[in-house]
Order: structure tokens, then C-alpha cells, then sequence
């Protein structure tokens, strides 16, 4: 997995503000978000777990062009369709 140098790990526009339970599936890589904030979610997650956690759902504020950055990475590292 790709470590963030200090430009990357102080830029304020790599990371999201997401609660808790969605955060770690984000961490996981069973989650992203594409371009447009709508939420991703991979097929390893059962139906019955999708609708415990309340997925899916999507970003209050579409992500700024620098966030899409960090978001394709993501989605590339956690193999979602781009």
C-alpha cells in the first residue's frame, strides 16, 4: 500500500470526515467514493451487511478536484471500476 509523504500526509484535502463505522470501511478498501461523492461499495460485503450499515450513501459536499486525486487512487489500490 502507498505511504504518503509529508506533502500528502499534511494536505488537508487527503481525507475525508466520515463517521466512524464508514471510515473503517473506507480504511479497508470496502468503501470509496467516486468523483462525484456517490459511495462505492464492494461486493464482499453480504446484503444483510450492507443494510446494517446503512449503505449505501454518499459525501455531503462533492469532493474538490484535489480530493478526486486522492479518491482515484483509492478506488485503484482497492481495485474499484473507475
Amino acid at each position: 500500500m502507498h505511504t504518503s509523504d509529508n506533502n500528502e500526509r499534511l494536505d488537508p484535502d487527503n481525507g475525508l470526515l466520515l463517521v466512524a463505522n464508514i471510515d473503517i470501511l473506507f480504511d479497508k478498501g470496502f468503501i470509496s467514493f467516486d468523483d462525484n461523492g456517490r459511495m462505492l461499495i464492494s461486493p464482499k460485503l453480504t446484503s444483510a451487511q450492507k443494510r446494517m450499515l446503512g449503505l449505501p450513501g454518499s459525501l455531503k459536499k462533492k469532493p474538490t478536484l484535489s480530493q478526486r486525486r486522492y479518491l482515484a487512487y483509492h478506488r485503484q489500490v482497492f481495485s474499484f471500476p473507475s
